[in-house]
């Protein structure tokens, strides 16, 4: 360990830092950037260009260069949000519906018998993220009225308890419910239960990035699928999206839009969603689509037809 030596420099003296190293930009563009983005937020975007072993920038790196990839990044994330946050509201109603369906408690998951794939701890883990979601949304009229009614104070029935919880908090409850159930969910996907939970885990990567307005386009989400994820006929064009993936040590961004895009079909076949997206991805540069792992040929893709 060593002392954090680093001070704060001001918005000129960044501006002048990062010339120095090679960035072509005008001085007074270049400060607006930083004072309504952020330089360590920017400078996420430049460092693509960064030459081997140095601080400095390759030849011909321009402020226009990075500032186009950031404005790209923005409107896929406003984009894959869109398809993100309507897959998730559907998992939330799917999960209510199939739990309740094969076991007929509106608060069956505070038996940890109907958690069957939970330990004990984890079980436990999961009322207390419960719990705590529902002490956050304590003014959320439906957590009112359970508590002024009926004295539910904690673990209110599944149906108000999926609209109140994270994202995060879905997936571990997907992860820990009976084989039936999460069979009757995956069907719904035409996939098995063990491809559905990786899905769901990139997908709430996917998600958080969106949510925190962090990069998108080439980041790696650490959520790996595995390259066999079934052989229903429903899956197909996704399977050729997928296999075209350059590494299964993580999740590319194209996957994750595929992804979007196969499970948008299911949920909302008459979505315009996919449309919109593959008009964006036309704009991308060449360099764009590398970083988000997008094959060149994507647009040959049946799935992206």
């Amino acid at each position: 360990m060593r002392p954090y030596e680093k001070q704060p420099k001001s918005n000129e003296e960044l501006v002048a830092l990062l010339q120095s190293r090679g960035l072509a930009a005008d001085s007074a563009k270049l400060l607006r950037i930083l004072e309504t983005v952020g330089y360590y937020r920017f400078t996420g975007y430049l460092y693509p260009f960064k030459s081997p072993n140095s601080n400095s920038f390759r030849p011909n790196t321009t402020l226009e260069t990075a500032w186009n990839i950031y404005m790209f990044d923005r409107h896929l994330r406003l984009t894959a949000m869109d398809a993100l946050a309507r897959i998730e509201i559907a998992v939330r109603a799917i999960t209510t519906r199939c739990h309740t369906d094969f076991i007929n408690d509106p608060f069956a998951y505070v038996n940890p018998a109907n958690m069957p794939k939970l330990s004990q701890a984890k079980h436990g883990g999961l009322l207390a993220r419960i719990a705590d979601s529902t002490h956050k949304a304590s003014n959320d009229p439906k957590i009112k009225h359970l508590a002024t009614e009926y004295g539910i104070m904690d673990y209110p029935p599944i149906w108000t308890m999926m609209e109140i919880v994270p994202l995060g908090t879905v997936t571990f409850y997907f992860h820990g419910l009976p084989d039936d159930v999460q069979k009757a969910i995956a069907d719904m996907f035409h996939v098995r239960p063990n491809v559905f939970g990786q899905w769901l885990m990139a997908l709430k990567n996917a998600r958080n990035i969106c949510a925190h307005h962090s990069r998108l386009w080439n980041f790696h989400i650490v959520a790996p699928f595995t390259k066999r994820i079934g052989r229903d006929p429903h899956l197909a064009p996704f399977v050729e999206c997928l296999e075209r993936q350059p590494s299964f040590n993580y999740t590319t961004t194209f996957t994750v839009l595929s992804l979007c895009a196969y499970c948008m079909g299911i949920i909302r076949p008459e979505s315009k969603w996919k449309d919109r997206c593959r008009a964006l991805l036309k704009t991308a540069t060449p360099f764009i689509l590398r970083g988000m792992g997008a094959p060149t040929d994507w647009e040959t893709l049946a799935l992206w037809q």
